[in-house]
């Protein structure tokens, strides 16, 4: 099943990084990539929730926490299988967490694996969030991209979002990425290299 996976994940890594590309530069993926992109997390539902189980996996996303304030209301989009909305409602007993997805079998390894009387986890799509405005006040994500237009309408004003991956440092600050994001009402605050990966944290402009 291993050598299974890594053909998948090299077949539909193109497809996978326009589709995240698009969502974030200009909120609107094209139909073939959403669709590989869908069938893929949907078939290797098991072999992330394996990642999701070594530590260093999680270990920018641990990190990044560090540098949050404590929030209200979580939201972690892209939980896959839950491991790292489980950390954060770990980490803050007191707060709401909400592990979002689009992928059924994710979200049913997460609901398995993953039980607090604060986390929660909930089916959709990035591009049509299923929240009201203004309702968290940190957004999370690991290995996962947001639409910015409604991450900032569910999001408060000066709400926190964490931003975390495995594989790639942080964005220069001069990059098109880090524009998109001012551009979309999002300011860069901090951010570092960690374990191959790295860490940025935002905060939503009023």
């Amino acid at each position: 099943m291993p050598r299974v996976h890594e053909l998948l994940n090299r077949l539909t890594a193109p497809s996978r990084s326009r589709h995240a590309g698009a969502i974030v530069m200009f909120g609107s993926p094209s139909p073939m990539d959403r669709i590989v992109s869908s069938a893929y997390f949907g078939v290797a539902a098991r072999q992330w929730a394996r990642y999701g189980d070594d530590p260093s996996h999680l270990q920018p996303y641990e990190f990044g926490l560090e540098h949050c304030q404590e929030p209200v209301r979580v939201l972690d989009l892209g939980t896959g299988t839950g491991g790292s909305a489980a950390l954060a409602a770990s980490r803050w007993p007191g707060a709401r967490v909400v592990g979002f997805d689009a992928s059924r079998n994710m979200l049913r390894l997460a609901r398995q694996r993953h039980a607090r009387s604060n986390l929660e986890f909930c089916r959709g799509s990035l591009l049509q969030l299923p929240f009201p405005d203004g309702e968290f006040d940190l957004v999370t994500m690991l290995n996962a991209v947001p639409e910015l237009g409604e991450l900032r309408r569910v999001t408060v004003a000066g709400a926190e979002v964490l931003v975390a991956n495995t594989t790639h440092p942080p964005h220069d600050p001069g990059s098109p990425w880090t524009a998109r994001w001012r551009e979309m009402g999002f300011a860069a605050e901090a951010g570092s290299e960690i374990s191959g990966g790295s860490w940025e944290r935002y905060r939503r402009i009023a």
